[in-house]
């Protein structure tokens, strides 16, 4: 018997016809047997070990874990990040690394065997809903709904066909009346188009698929999540964030328990409330994901074949994929260290880069060791080595600027502002052809955003001049940061290009136009962004930043309250530096934000 709190959800499903169920469908689909799929979690796990090998694998899963209690309890869980690093972030790193080998070797490629999974219970009752109506979204990659469609309608001469429309992956039936599937993050029949890393997660829902969203929720349907973690932060959430209260459509999302007597009604996570946020009735349920499914079937008697074997995910997944050799691991851990800020010392140990290893082997284009290599020593204060992994590079501008950045040289920046009509220009082709807008656009911006921060704290009146004599270049940078927002995470290389661009236009909002409401709203973007992907630096930048935000109010109306917050947030970030002993990258913005602090009365050199 359903108990009052699951009926009352049961008995609001009920009164929409099933064409209108929209079923939103994630990993925990996929979990029972006989499909056997990992969540995410154990997806990392296994991915990181054989790109990676045991020792490496295990130090980069427990130095995030340290990472991130860190932070959380430092900041008492006002920066509440994960304690596993983000699957996506990890996949990207080793895309980084397979897109420079020299070799046949992929990791990544195994993913493909995603397709020959076999279907569970869960799969053949959403292929029912499918076929009398309901439409269902899935952020998985395997096959496992059209593959029971197919198999309950074979004798009916009903079946499953796979489309492509703008990058979306649809099942479409042969029966007019059935609904669709929606793989809004690719296929593994199509591996090259998956969305398991950033690069791809980070671009928004297609523009076809979000006005069919739209549609959905302003025809009063309702959707139901089940098995889906919400953590699709990039491009699930800002779509229903940005959406206005709808006046009739309703949301329900199952929060999954392994006990179906837990039927509560409950205050979801933060990712959960953004999914219904915009429905007019919404609900987070603890429940079964399995036994809800199972009050939607009436009709269905089609049972799983018991003599389908369980299926051996990791087994296939070595069919599909090669395997590194051990000499792979160090290097490939490289660009996924670079990606989530940790220590090299404490992954790879501290003679990691021992000038006597040959840091160029012929696997890889030196770009890879060299850019990677070099970012690495920077983060863990190694710079005198730094120079090891350039040296058999040849000198771009973006790496020379790097170079010179690292060795807090900014006379480079003067030559940089007197070339701002190029990179305005450039940038504006870019978007006028609305190709993808590269890093050697987006640093120099960003370079020159952070020497105003620090002119504007250590040369107050060499400031004023730059606001009188350079107006229209200073609009101009503000601009170019507004464009590259505007133009969204589709026309960028990395998600980070869109977090950097939040959080400088914050800084510009603040030190020319004194806009704080802006301020806020991009630091507040470019922070959850951070937290979402996994960037330790990132998360300290941001923090940094809103330090200064405080400061500059401070100074405009001296309230004790935002004295506090200076002091509070100031010994945070230092504890969060030292825990994580990032060096020299992080001196400069601490050198800012106490000088500002002199300037408005608060001491904040030796308070740590």
């Amino acid at each position: 018997m359903l108990s009052e709190k699951l009926d009352i959800v049961k008995s609001n499903i009920d009164k929409y016809p099933i064409e209108k169920l929209i079923l939103w469908v994630g990993a925990g689909i996929d979990a029972d047997e006989p499909t056997n799929l990992p969540l995410g979690n154990g997806l990392a796990d296994a991915i990181l070990l054989k790109s990676c090998g045991e020792v490496i694998s295990e130090n980069i899963i427990s130095e995030w874990s340290n990472t991130a209690n860190n932070i959380k309890n430092i900041t008492a869980n006002d920066i509440n990040i994960s304690n596993y690093p983000r699957l996506e972030t990890i996949l990207e790193g080793i895309r980084i690394f397979e897109k420079n080998l020299m070799t046949e070797h992929s990791v990544l490629k195994g993913l493909e065997s995603f397709k020959d999974a076999p279907p569970n219970s869960n799969h053949y009752i959403l292929a029912e809903l499918l076929h009398h109506g309901a439409n269902i979204v899935t952020t998985n990659y395997e096959s496992c709904i059209a593959k029971a469609y197919n198999e309950i309608y074979k004798n009916d001469s009903y079946y499953l066909q796979l489309n492509s429309y703008e990058n979306l992956y649809v099942y479409e039936s042969n029966c007019s009346t059935s609904g669709k599937i929606y793989y809004i993050h690719g296929i593994a029949q199509h591996i090259d188009t998956i969305g398991a890393t950033l690069s791809t997660v980070k671009n928004p829902l297609t523009k076809e698929f979000a006005k069919q969203m739209d549609n959905w929720i302003k025809a009063d349907s309702c959707f139901i999540y089940l098995g889906y973690g919400g953590v699709d932060a990039l491009d699930v959430n800002p779509y229903f964030r940005s959406r206005q209260k709808s006046d009739v459509s309703m949301g329900v999302y199952i929060q999954h328990s392994d006990k179906s007597n837990e039927d509560e009604i409950i205050t979801g996570t933060k990712n959960a409330e953004n999914l219904i946020s915009c429905f007019r009735k919404k609900y987070i349920l603890s429940y079964n994901t399995s036994d809800f499914l199972n009050m939607f079937t009436h009709t269905y008697n089609f049972k799983c074949n018991d003599k389908i074997k369980n299926y051996e995910w990791e087994k296939n997944y070595d069919r599909y994929s090669m395997t590194y050799p051990s000499e792979y691991h160090n290097m490939c851990a490289l660009s996924i260290l670079y990606l989530l800020n940790l220590n090299p010392k404490k992954v790879l140990g501290n003679k990691w880069p021992n000038p006597q290893i040959n840091y160029f082997p012929s696997y890889i284009d030196n770009w890879f060791p060299g850019y990677y290599g070099f970012q690495n020593c920077i983060r863990c204060g190694e710079n005198n080595q730094a120079h090891i992994f350039t040296s058999k590079l040849s000198k771009s501008v973006l790496l020379k600027s790097d170079i010179r950045t690292a060795k807090s040289n900014y006379r480079h920046l003067i030559k940089t502002w007197l070339f701002l009509k190029q990179i305005e220009n450039n940038l504006h082709k870019k978007i006028q052809n609305q190709e993808i807008i590269e890093w050697e656009i987006s640093t120099p911006i960003n370079r020159l955003t952070k020497s105003l921060l620090y002119i504007y704290a250590c040369k107050p009146y060499f400031f004023k001049v730059i606001l009188t004599i350079w107006s229209n270049k200073l609009n101009a940078l503000m601009q170019m940061l507004r464009d590259i927002i505007h133009m969204g995470s589709l026309y960028v290389i990395e998600i980070n290009q869109m977090n950097v661009a939040h959080a400088n236009l914050a800084l510009l909002e603040l030190i020319i136009n004194r806009n704080y409401h802006e301020a806020e709203k991009h630091l507040n973007l470019s922070m959850n962004n951070y937290v979402e992907v996994c960037s330790i630096s990132g998360i300290i930048n941001v923090l940094s930043y809103e330090i200064i935000c405080n400061e500059i109010i401070y100074s405009k109306n001296h309230e004790e309250r935002y004295k506090n917050i200076i002091i509070n947030r100031y010994i945070q970030l230092c504890e969060i530096i030292k825990c994580e002993q990032f060096s020299g990258s992080k001196e400069n913005l601490l050198y800012v934000i106490i000088q500002l602090g002199k300037k408005i009365g608060i001491e904040l050199d030796g308070i740590f």
